[in-house]
């Protein structure tokens, strides 16, 4: 966790449970747990809120800088969106090893290689890994524009899987 607990504001809560200094330890620890727990939240909340501000980043940029705009991506009706951001958020969770694991002894590269020429939607050049949680962002606002599309259709979309069987 990058934030830290506000010391000012713990010391304060300790004053205010123990102004008198007659709790032990015990009942000190008990006392501030309620402060603590509220503390964590507040940090775990902003955490979530600061990635979702980075994919919300992306998308604007995406939009702005690129010209990525709705009419742009009301263009990409098979999944072309969907299928780059799984590419992304696939090589923000790859280990090579596991790789090499999982395939019988074929290293990343191939792999990498193999999904890149059957799903990757564009041009190769337009694949810019960076690091796992830049590409995950990438990915979110990916999926974003992918919903953002799909809401905008006047007729919903089946699911590839409508008929009942399910991958």
């Amino acid at each position: 966790m990058d934030e830290k607990l506000d010391v000012d504001a713990l010391a304060q809560e300790i004053r205010r449970v123990d102004g008198g200094h007659n709790l032990g330890a015990s009942q000190l620890a008990e006392a501030l747990m309620p402060f603590l727990r509220a503390s964590l939240k507040a940090s775990q909340e902003a955490e979530v809120v600061n990635a979702l501000s980075d994919i919300a980043t992306e998308r604007s940029r995406q939009v702005e800088s690129e010209g990525w705009t709705p009419e742009h991506d009301d263009k990409h009706k098979d999944g072309e969106m969907a299928r780059a951001a799984g590419i992304y958020a696939l090589i923000a969770g790859s280990n090579l090893t596991n790789y090499r694991n999982a395939t019988g002894g074929y290293n990343l590269g191939t792999i990498l290689g193999g999904l890149m020429d059957h799903y990757w939607p564009w041009d190769k050049s337009w694949f810019k890994p960076t690091s796992r949680r830049r590409d995950l962002v990438k990915a979110g606002a990916l999926i974003v524009a992918e919903i953002e599309r799909l809401d905008r259709l006047s007729t919903p979309q089946p699911s590839p899987y409508a008929d009942g069987d399910a991958a």
